[in-house]
């Protein structure tokens, strides 16, 4: 009888498996191994393999001759999981609300000409994304989001993540938690009480949201932040702001506010950058969807849009998906980068551009969401990345922003009774 070997059987999300392999099938045969992931909607990914003269399919070590993906890679089938082409369009891995854990489907199936056939062996598998021993906490004083930590009172190293979208985005928090943090999955805008827009919400919640956090026991001495897109601008924004900031990670923002991620400043609009008509016409379409990557043209930004970043006491992380159909991000990146050099804190900020990688980057294994509908715009977004290689990009990411996290986040004692 076929067998499928996936250790361990329930395993972390954003971790290796440390075991993947099949035997007992035909020697030096053709197979093809299929990964799905059923959660409101079908994800799938699929790779043909030659067994060995053992009947065996080791996927760390045997080559990915055709599929989706090609090459030798352990992880390869979780990294290159993409929606089921009879879904709805735009479709993503939606983890709102938070589940605990997920299962993949592990199927084994003969060669039909090019295309997977038969199914000769199944096998179900868990991949964690919550802890079950995380604590996991309602805010809703003056802010609203999650916080998910780790049991006890700490002091645990505390930050604030942004999504730059719609509702509470858990996942990333739960996963940093998993490590060791105290995470506080902030809704800024489409909870129960936020704004619909992001140009509709003063940088004073921000502000608040960071003392709200620092205030609490279990937390650090300094806090850090993660932002994606308008999330991560407003991340820039609070680092030159609040003097407990000593970590930032900014994945794919802009140097300035843009019509799309700006925000009020004492109750009015912060000046913000407007492409012109002339740029304006430079935007692409991809199956429908608009890319704004051509918009930027590379001119200087006005020194009253751009973000002060300088004046930050802590340090940077400024990653850039170089594909990005949303905006010019590396360009943009690199600019964060020189603006610390210029004032002579280069040492401060560390650039990450990611090859393959577009707009939405995300933990290891999350499927690569290239196009998008954007529900607060009205809009579908060409946001890039390869179904692939940019989760192989992510898969490098990941350790690094813990790493970074660790490093520059400040513990302190417990104050003593």
């Amino acid at each position: 009888m076929v067998e499928i070997i996936a250790l361990p059987e329930t395993s972390m999300f954003d971790e290796d498996l440390d075991e993947f392999r099949i035997q007992n099938l035909q020697p030096n045969t053709d197979y093809f191994i299929t990964l799905k992931l059923h959660h409101k909607n079908l994800f799938r990914s699929h790779a043909r393999f030659h067994s060995d003269k053992n009947g065996e399919i080791d996927v760390g070590k045997a080559v990915a001759v055709h599929g989706h993906y090609t090459g030798r890679d352990k992880m390869g089938l979780f990294s290159s999981l993409y929606h089921e082409g009879t879904a709805r369009f735009a479709t993503k891995l939606s983890l709102m609300p938070m589940s605990e854990k997920l299962e993949y489907k592990i199927l084994v199936q003969e060669r039909h000409f090019y295309v997977p056939g038969k199914v000769i062996a199944e096998k179900s598998i868990w991949r964690v994304l919550r802890n079950s021993s995380l604590e996991r906490i309602v805010v809703e004083e003056g802010i609203e989001g999650i916080v998910y930590k780790p049991p006890g009172p700490g002091p645990f190293p505390s930050i604030v993540d942004i999504y730059g979208m719609l509702g509470t985005h858990e996942h990333r928090a739960t996963l940093l938690a998993n490590k060791g943090f105290a995470v506080l999955a902030l809704t800024v805008i489409g909870g129960k009480t936020t704004p619909k827009a992001w140009q509709q919400t003063d940088a004073s919640y921000f502000l608040k949201a960071i003392n709200w956090l620092a205030s609490q026991r279990y937390a650090s001495k300094t806090i850090g932040l993660i932002g994606i897109s308008a999330g991560a601008a407003a991340a820039l924004y609070i680092a030159s702001k609040h003097s407990k900031i000593s970590a930032t990670v900014a994945i794919n923002s802009g140097n300035y506010p843009t019509i799309h991620a700006v925000f009020k400043e004492n109750g009015k609009l912060m000046p913000f950058f407007e492409a012109s008509f002339k740029d304006i016409i430079r935007m692409d379409f991809n199956r429908g969807a608009m890319n704004y990557a051509k918009i930027d043209n590379g001119a200087e930004i006005d020194e009253e849009y751009q973000f002060k970043i300088e004046e930050s006491r802590g340090k940077f992380m400024f990653v850039a998906g170089d594909v990005d159909g949303s905006a010019n991000a590396t360009m943009n990146a690199k600019r964060l980068k020189e603006r610390m050099e210029r004032f002579g804190r280069g040492i401060d900020g560390e650039l990450v551009i990611l090859p393959h990688s577009g707009h939405n980057i995300e933990p290891p294994f999350v499927p690569v969401q290239d196009i998008v509908y954007a529900k607060n715009l009205d809009i579908v977004l060409d946001f890039g990345g390869h179904a692939y290689l940019q989760n192989v990009d992510q898969r490098k990411l990941w350790p690094k922003i813990v790493d970074f996290f660790k490093e520059n986040i400040e513990l302190h004692e417990l104050s003593k009774l």
